[in-house]
């Protein structure tokens, strides 16, 4: 499983929850088993700059184990690492 963020996704939009309370998020695509990539967001601080297109690979760091035991991807803190150039092609 691979994340692809194509080059008219690499703006940041803001979405607005409440009055003064908002937050930043990006556009992508998780490419999986299935025939077509699901669109997904992450969500972005203010000081943080959108990926620029290109394949990624979840951060280890964003994995976490939540209250239960289980494995779980850290809600507020997704981080993405460029995919390396020997997987880009498989």
């Amino acid at each position: 499983m691979f994340i692809e963020i194509f080059p008219e996704n690499t703006q940041k939009c803001v979405k607005t929850i409440k009055q003064n309370n908002f937050y930043y998020q990006i556009c992508y695509f998780v490419s999986t088993d299935s025939k077509f990539p699901i669109e997904m967001q992450v969500s972005l601080g203010e000081a943080e700059l959108a990926y620029p297109a290109g394949k990624y690979l979840i951060s280890d760091s964003s994995y976490k184990i939540n209250q239960y035991g289980n494995l779980e991807l850290s809600k507020y803190d997704l981080k993405l690492v460029p995919m390396p150039l020997d997987k880009k092609s498989a």
